[in-house]
């Protein structure tokens, strides 16, 4: 009997100290989780402060450069205008421009809704497919001076091929022709090559520049090719010649410019600014001057329409 009681008492006491260790066990992981909470409330803490820190940072960078570029309704002259601009072509919008020709054939060839995605797959099947020596989607750009601009053409390349000392531009098209009956390469696929040919040869200081067409059947994805080999002098003088026909347009479209910009700097917002009206001149200006994005929201007759298009055309060409 008295053993049973002892033995009760044991139990008993084991028991305790099981239920005591386990309290003592649940403390401990609510003490590392409260330990946890409150690291992660420092950090997020630092994080915040780091955060506005910046924020404050780059306010006081825009505030600077705002008073720097706060829309007036008159500057003096060639204020705001840089020395020198630039007019920027693309490669195929300069050739497309200059060397456009029709046909009295002005039969509609019907091509798939999807063929502009079927020729980006054919353009990428065709590099894949390439050795080590092919150089795929190689951005090129020329600079050329001028009166009181740079002209600037610029492009990507679909391939360079370099085989020990020859350089081939490869140009490629899909089509949905039957390849057989394409006799020669169409006069702007080769021009668009041979920009790129004289732009590459240039920068590498090239003697003799290869360019290569390759058209695919997109169907069948048939390939035939067509070969042209170029001195960097005869190069020259095409290019040359392309890009002085284009002078002339690149000429009126930068006297424009001029004007234009001359007309902005001499106009004044039309009307005495409303309450509030020329806060919301300045936000436009600054949203457009770096780019951003603004939603705002106004009552009937604050001004809306002529808030935001005065600041859009003083942002012109800034």
């Amino acid at each position: 009997m008295q053993d049973n009681a002892e033995m009760g008492r044991n139990v008993k006491i084991t028991k305790i100290a099981a239920a005591q260790r386990e309290e003592d066990r649940r403390q401990g992981r609510q003490n590392v989780l409260r330990e946890d909470r409150l690291q992660g409330r420092q950090n997020a803490s630092q994080e915040e402060n780091g955060r506005q820190g910046r924020q404050d940072e780059q306010r006081e960078q825009d505030k600077r450069q705002d008073e720097q570029h706060e829309p007036q309704g008159r500057q003096d002259e060639g204020e705001g205008e840089e020395e020198s601009g630039e007019i920027r072509i693309s490669v195929r919008g300069l050739v497309e421009f200059i060397l456009r020709h029709g046909d009295i054939d002005n039969r509609y060839h019907a091509v798939p809704d999807n063929a502009m995605q079927e020729g980006g797959r054919i353009h990428r099947m065709i590099q894949r497919r390439m050795g080590a020596e092919y150089q795929a989607e190689v951005p090129l750009k020329i600079v050329l001076p001028g009166e009181g601009y740079r002209l600037i053409v610029e492009g990507r390349a679909d391939g360079i091929i370099c085989h020990e000392d020859q350089v081939t531009i490869d140009e490629i098209k899909g089509t949905y022709r039957d390849l057989a009956r394409i006799k020669a390469p169409m006069p702007l696929h080769i021009a668009q090559a041979k920009c790129y040919a004289y732009i590459y040869g240039c920068q590498q200081e090239r003697k003799m520049v290869k360019v290569r067409l390759t058209y695919c059947n997109i169907p069948s994805e048939e390939l035939r090719y067509f070969y042209e080999e170029y001195t960097i002098q005869e190069l020259a003088k095409w290019f040359g010649d392309l890009t002085a026909a284009y002078r002339k347009w690149a000429d009126y479209t930068w006297k424009w410019h001029g004007i234009r910009q001359a007309s902005i700097n001499d106009l004044e917002f039309p009307f005495p600014y409303r309450e509030g009206q020329k806060d919301l001149v300045t936000n436009v200006y600054k949203t457009i001057y770096h780019k951003k994005k603004l939603v705002l929201e106004a009552p009937t007759g604050v001004g809306k329409t002529i808030s935001t298009i005065y600041p859009a055309v003083q942002a012109m060409g800034r």
